[in-house]
C-alpha cells in the first residue's frame, strides 16, 4: 500500500519497495519498483491512474531520477546490478 494524498493499492502480491515521481513537462509520472514483480509500475501524476508497468532487473529496490539526461536508474537488488530506464519511450534501454 503507497500512500500519496490518498490510499493506493498495488496489484495482489505486488510489493511496492521505492518511488520516484518525475513532474517534468508533459510526462508528470509516478513510478514505483514493484520488488516482487520484477517491474516499475507507472501511474498518472494527477489522478495516479495506471499508465503501464515497465519491465527491469530482479527486485528493483532504489531509483534515481535524471531529469537532465531523461533517464530512471533503478538499482536491482536481486541481480546486484542497475537498470537505465528511457522515461520518453518507457523503456529499460541498459
Amino acid at each position: 500500500v503507497l500512500v500519496y494524498g490518498r490510499t493506493l493499492a498495488l496489484a495482489s502480491g505486488s510489493f511496492g519497495a521505492d518511488i520516484a515521481v518525475d513532474t517534468t513537462g508533459a510526462r508528470r509520472l509516478v513510478y514505483v519498483s514493484n520488488i516482487t514483480r520484477n517491474r516499475l509500475d507507472v501511474f498518472n501524476y494527477g489522478t495516479l491512474q495506471p499508465a503501464g508497468t515497465v519491465s527491469v532487473g530482479s527486485e528493483p529496490w532504489g531509483m534515481h531520477l535524471d531529469v537532465a539526461r531523461g533517464d530512471l536508474l533503478v538499482g536491482n537488488s536481486g541481480g546486484t546490478n542497475i537498470s537505465r530506464v528511457d522515461l520518453a519511450s518507457r523503456t529499460e534501454v541498459g
